[in-house]
């Protein structure tokens, strides 16, 4: 495909303990039931409104992305690092990461995003469902081409006043356009 997803820093204890940590292909596949919920209503899209129309359209062409979920009380240790990357300079990029963590569950995900330089876009959403208690850390670094836009949508779900979603944005990139909008419910 156009789209290459590379995840690592997964310790085989933590997926003992219940942790998932999969392409969207493959959650969709064996973790259906997840998915759904990252999902959520067809009527909840988060961001701006003037960026809805694209969520919307990454939401349907969802085949790329990630699926992060920690049970309830596991704390994964490290930084969990997944890579998407765009072989086209021309393409339509509409990556979804879901970082869905249950009560007093915590984790670091550091997500990449490349394409090389051209005339595409990047349309990538995230959405972070913190449950009570759960500390979530995100960080997402940009090396997308000259000429990229780049319309990305973050969302952060806290459950609870407790739960704690974190996330920071850092572009590097000298020619490419960022229109990006983040909330928080």
């Amino acid at each position: 495909g156009d789209v290459h997803v590379t995840l690592d820093g997964l310790d085989p204890r933590d997926s003992g303990r219940g942790v998932i940590f999969v392409d969207l292909p493959t959650a969709a596949r064996e973790h259906p039931d997840l998915l759904r919920r990252a999902l959520g209503a067809p009527g909840e899209r988060p961001g701006v409104a003037s960026h809805a129309h694209f969520w919307s359209l990454a939401r349907a062409a969802w085949p790329n992305g990630t699926l992060l979920h920690v049970p309830r009380g596991v704390a994964v240790e490290g930084v969990l690092r997944v890579s998407v990357e765009a072989s086209r300079p021309d393409a339509a990029v509409l990556p979804l990461t879901f970082v869905l963590t249950e009560p007093e569950s915590s984790v670091t995900l550091l997500e990449e995003v490349i394409s090389p330089d051209g005339t595409g876009w990047w349309a990538g959403g995230v959405e972070v469902l913190a449950g009570a208690g759960s500390r979530v850390r995100y960080a997402q670094l940009q090396r997308l081409g000259d000429g990229i836009w780049n319309l990305g949508s973050q969302g952060r779900t806290p459950t609870s006043r407790r739960s704690t979603p974190r996330s920071a944005r850092e572009s590097r990139s000298s020619g490419s356009r960022c229109a990006c909008s983040a909330r928080a419910a």
